[in-house]
């Protein structure tokens, strides 16, 4: 095989491979977002429970705090529909109210959070795979001109 068959045909081999490796590239980095964003889904739904259980716990507390002030209006011997201790029950249950829909709204915000980081990993993900398939084709290009350059000095 002369010298310019075997340069033509590193040359060949060189581009495919850059080629190939841009592509592979790509190929991870895509699979890296996808596994990115299963992991934001995961956090989601942790905090999601996180949520839920602090909204149980505060119903818990809510009822425990209706029991002891029940216990202690009879100790003191007053009737439970008395015009204060309903004043009271009121107020817990009004507090009580006030405090589930803070933790919702926090709920929301930590989902929308969770929404748009997804959604960020998806278009950086995007680009960084695209930039990688462009960067394997242009050193593809560049390898093959060079090459050819190089089989036209020696011939």
């Amino acid at each position: 095989m002369c010298v310019p068959q075997a340069m033509m045909l590193t040359t060949m081999v060189s581009t495919v491979a850059s080629i190939s490796a841009g592509n592979a590239q790509a190929r991870a980095t895509r699979q890296a977002g996808l596994l990115r964003n299963e992991q934001i889904e995961r956090d989601k739904e942790l905090a999601d429970l996180q949520a839920k259980e602090m909204e149980a716990q505060r119903w818990i507390d809510y009822n425990s705090s209706v029991s002891n002030n029940l216990v202690m209006s009879a100790f003191a011997g007053r009737s439970a529909t008395d015009a204060s201790n309903m004043a009271l029950m009121q107020s817990n249950y009004q507090t009580i109210q006030d405090d589930i829909r803070s933790l919702t709204i926090q709920k929301e915000a930590v989902n929308k959070k969770y929404r748009t980081m997804a959604q960020i990993n998806l278009v950086d993900t995007t680009q960084r795979a695209s930039a990688s398939e462009r960067m394997g084709l242009l050193t593809g290009v560049s390898t093959m001109a060079e090459g050819l350059y190089k089989i036209r000095e020696i011939e």
